[in-house]
């Protein structure tokens, strides 16, 4: 999976997470994915349509978290796609 971006559209922090957020999915899903952005479990014997939704809802709230200009608004965005340790320091 390849991620285009342009680094003037939002800080490159974000950016490079955004792209290891998808890297890590993309490496995960085919054996095993508990997705709280998508609310599904993905592993190997379920349909390439679920991990797509799954992959596709990532996207979404990153795309969300990323565009968001209240900080702690998008640290909850982010907490709910990569779980409660986002941020925990």
């Amino acid at each position: 999976m390849m991620v285009y971006y342009r680094v003037n559209d939002f800080s490159r922090a974000y950016a490079d997470l955004f792209y290891s957020v998808l890297g890590s999915m993309r490496i995960f899903c085919p054996e095993f994915l508990s997705c709280p952005a998508a609310g599904e479990v993905v592993s190997s014997g379920v349909p390439e349509a679920v991990r797509r939704r799954v992959v596709e809802e990532a996207c979404s709230l990153a795309g969300k978290a990323l565009g968001e200009k209240d900080g702690e608004k998008a640290v909850i965005i982010w907490k709910s796609l990569l779980g409660d340790r986002f941020g925990a320091g």
